[in-house]
Formats: C-alpha cells, sequence, structure tokens
C-alpha cells in the first residue's frame, strides 16, 4: 500500500510539473490526448506537444487518474509479496545494490560508464567470460572519481591498483577477444597501461599543488575511462549484427556507433545574446554525443541520417524547460517530422527498448509495461544530464520520426530506476562532452550545425 501511494504521489507530481517529452504538432495538439490528421494507409503521423499549458491540463489528468488507480490498487487488491509482483528472477531495479553501475555506486550518472555497461558483452559473450574487463572498468571507475574530486591521495592509489590489475590480469583480459582483434586489444591495452603510468606521475605532483599537473590529472583519467570502454567494444564479435524484425528492415541501421557533434549559438528569440558560464561568455558552444546502435541500431540509424543530411541544422530549440531540450520539428508543411526523399508521408519510427540481459535484441513496439517485463533495466536509462531519446505521441508507441529531446536528470522528480521515461521512450544515447552548456540552453537558440565526428562506417541506409 506504501508503495503504491508513493509511485501515485510521484505520478502526481510530474504530471502538475513536468509535461512529457511529446512531438509538437500543427494546431497545438497535445500529445496526451488530441492527435494530428492522419493519412489513410499511412502509420500514425508525427505529431504532439503544443503550449506547456494544454499538454500540463491534459497531463494533470492524466496524473490524476494514475494517483486514483494506485489508490484503489492500495486499499483494495490482495498483500502480495514481492516476488508476486516482480519475477523471481528479476529484482526491481530500485531494489538493486547497483543501478546501472560498474563502480556499486547507488545511482550512476556517468555517461561514459553507463556507454560501457550498454556494449551487449553478457549478452555476447557470457557473463563470466567477460567477468575480469568488467573488474578492470570498476576499478577504472574508482580511479577516474577520485581524480575528477581531486583527492589525489586516494588517487594515486587507486590508479596503482588499476595498473596492477591490467599487467597481472592480461590473459583473463585478452582470452574474450576474436583471433583477428587479438592485436588491436593488446596495442588499446598498452596504450592504456602507458596512459595510467602518466596518470600515476601526474598525481604524484598534484599533492604537491602543481597547477599544471592538477588541470591534467582529471583529463588523463577520463582518457584513460575511454580507453577502456574501447577495449570493450573490440570485445564485440566481428560477425555481430543487431537483432531486427522483418517488419523494420526497411530502416536505417547503426551497427555499434557514432559520434555527434552539436553546435549551438543564440537566436534572435533567445532571452540571452551569449552562452555564459564562470569562465566567460562564448556566442557558440559545443555538445558532444554518443548514439547507442547496440542498444537501438533503428533509432540510431535514423538519428545518424537525419544529422548527415543536414536535416537539423538551422533549426531552433523548440522547448527548454529545466526537464528536457528539445527540437526537430521541421513545421507543420513537413508534417512535423520527416518526409523521405520522393515519399508522401511522415516516417514514423518504432518505440524500441534496449534490455540489459535480453538476447533477443531489443524490444519494439512495446513498453516494457506492456511487455510484462516491469523491473528490467534498459541499457541505456534516464539517468544521466543529456540522456538522448526520440518524443513521440504518449499513447502511441510508433509515432516517433524526426523530433529528439536531451534529458535533463533531477533525482528527486526524475529518480534512476523509478522514472516514468525508462523503458517507455526510445533512448539511444548521451551527451559525453559539454553538459555544462545544457542548462543555458534555451527556446530559441539555434542549432548552427550537427555533423557526425565518426562512426559513418557503422551506418546502413534504408533499403529501398
Amino acid at each position: 500500500a506504501v508503495s503504491a501511494l508513493v509511485l501515485a504521489a510521484q505520478l502526481l507530481a510530474l504530471s502538475f510539473t513536468n509535461p512529457g517529452p511529446g512531438p509538437r504538432t500543427p494546431g497545438g495538439a497535445s500529445s496526451f490526448g488530441v492527435s494530428s490528421p492522419g493519412h489513410a494507409g499511412s502509420r500514425p503521423g508525427s505529431a504532439g506537444r503544443p503550449s506547456h499549458e494544454v499538454q500540463g491540463t491534459t497531463s494533470q489528468k492524466a496524473g490524476v487518474l494514475a494517483m486514483i488507480a494506485a489508490i484503489c490498487v492500495a486499499f483494495l487488491a490482495p498483500p502480495a509479496e514481492l516476488s508476486q509482483v516482480w519475477p523471481s528472477h528479476i529484482e526491481p531495479a530500485n531494489a538493486r545494490q547497483a543501478i546501472s553501475t560498474g563502480a556499486g555506486d547507488k545511482v550512476n550518472r556517468d555517461p561514459i560508464s553507463l556507454l560501457q555497461l550498454a556494449i551487449p558483452l553478457e549478452e555476447l559473450l557470457g557473463q563470466n567470460e567477460v567477468k575480469a574487463v568488467r573488474e578492470l572498468q570498476k576499478e577504472m571507475e574508482g580511479a577516474k572519481q577520485a581524480a575528477v574530486t581531486k583527492d589525489f591521495e586516494r588517487g594515486q592509489g587507486e590508479t596503482t591498483n588499476v595498473l596492477e590489475f591490467l599487467t597481472s590480469r592480461e590473459k583473463d583480459l585478452l582470452k574474450p577477444f576474436d583471433e583477428s582483434r587479438k592485436a588491436q586489444a593488446k596495442a588499446v591495452k598498452d596504450e592504456l597501461e602507458a596512459e595510467l603510468k602518466a596518470l600515476i606521475k601526474a598525481e604524484k605532483k598534484a599533492k604537491k599543488l602543481d597547477e599544471a599537473a592538477v588541470e591534467k590529472v582529471a583529463e588523463v583519467a577520463i582518457k584513460c575511462q575511454q580507453l577502456v570502454g574501447k577495449f570493450e567494444e573490440l570485445m564485440v564479435p566481428p560477425s555481430y549484427q543487431p537483432k531486427i524484425p522483418k517488419d523494420y528492415k526497411n530502416y536505417p541501421v547503426l551497427n555499434g556507433r557514432a559520434t555527434i557533434q552539436i553546435t549551438l549559438a543564440k537566436g534572435p528569440k533567445s532571452d540571452k545574446e551569449e552562452f555564459i558560464l564562470e569562465k566567460g561568455t562564448f556566442p557558440e558552444v559545443n555538445l558532444k554525443l554518443v548514439v547507442d546502435g547496440y542498444s537501438a541500431p533503428v533509432s540510431a540509424g535514423a538519428f545518424v541520417e537525419l544529422i548527415n543530411k543536414g536535416f537539423y541544422n538551422g533549426m531552433e530549440i523548440q522547448r527548454s524547460d529545466g526537464f528536457i531540450i528539445q527540437t526537430g520539428d521541421p513545421g507543420p508543411e513537413q508534417g512535423n517530422g520527416y518526409i523521405p526523399e520522393g515519399g508522401k508521408y511522415v516516417r514514423n519510427l518504432p518505440l524500441e527498448v534496449g534490455i540489459r540481459g535480453r538476447k533477443e535484441g531489443p524490444l519494439y513496439g512495446e513498453t516494457i509495461d506492456e511487455a510484462r517485463m516491469v523491473g528490467s533495466l534498459a541499457k541505456t536509462p534516464f539517468q544521466a544530464d543529456g540522456t538522448l531519446s526520440w518524443a513521440r505521441k504518449e499513447f502511441e508507441n510508433d509515432s516517433a520520426s524526426s523530433q529528439w529531446f536531451l534529458f535533463l536528470f533531477d533525482s528527486d522528480m526524475t529518480p534512476a530506476g523509478k522514472n516514468f521515461l525508462d523503458g517507455r521512450y526510445s533512448s539511444f544515447g548521451y551527451v559525453v562532452e559539454g553538459q555544462e552548456w545544457m542548462r543555458k540552453t534555451s527556446e530559441g537558440d539555434i542549432v548552427k550545425n550537427m555533423k557526425v565526428l565518426d562512426g559513418m562506417d557503422n551506418y546502413k541506409p534504408p533499403s529501398s
């Protein structure tokens, strides 16, 4: 009863404070109710969020209904043990010691770590085969945390432990690799070893308040963590292909990952003329994202396709409210979505949810609730600043098209493992650099340019 009441309170609070991340529609239709007119024979058109007032009203109604339902469950339903609510082999996310974390923290907000954990090593190779590299990742996360918090005494010890683990467990670490990639993996391992030694030297100097060394410590620690991720990604078998149902074979696909750069500038409708931080003012800023085709190959592929076409260049930020940053609506003349060249109708994308431990691949067309998989963990959860996702209509799963949003994590309003986004929206990447600019971004700012920095070789265009 208490759990149901707590859930009801969360749903009600969210409904009154933050309208959900639905797409915009012609005429100001709400993503929670009215939808845009469809076309005969086509899939539902891209539609959604209008003014905050309309959407907030319907969202509040949904929140009230959710609260009433939860209260009914709390007081009218028969008592149930936890094992009756969640399958016996799956604990609820909020009951686990670690939520999507390699270091065992209560909430892992590190996008680099979350991306590493999303690499499907356990699903492809088996948990025992990759145990050593996951231990290496955990040790490196501890060393990096000490470095960025300037705890140099602890950091030196943690980094030394990582170095010792790397050298003493080399055989175990290289064992899972395909023979064709072992030489490349060994080279990355040697590079990581050299960087760890450089990090230890920098930490020694930083303890003596060497200013240059202090700046270098965090930079080298992050590089070391990224090298661990590069090492892990090389473990994926060369023959790997994402498992996509036949119904979605004609969509673009990203088989692996790609790195994206977004350049933002203040526009004529912006509330300020420049981006302002304590370190200065800037006319333009850059965000760097990694999009994850391992967790959501169709979503990531469609995003890369539109970026490569220049679809988003010059668009305004269309929503920025402290909850999400959203853009991607080309206007009502384009159906508020993407119409493929030569086509007549907006292309809609399937809801695509990558789930930890699921060997069958992502879940398509259903939320985790509809698939009766409550308690399953999303591979790219909404628990880091800059989680990337498609906007869609609240009650139409396969209604995303071109509008996307960056989620702004707030542990009070959208707690990790207990929010209403995980498993219900297609998340497929994270901002890995430039997070400090997201809360300085406002409606009316301009997406000056978006480009693919690397990973185009992993992209497969839609079949004709």
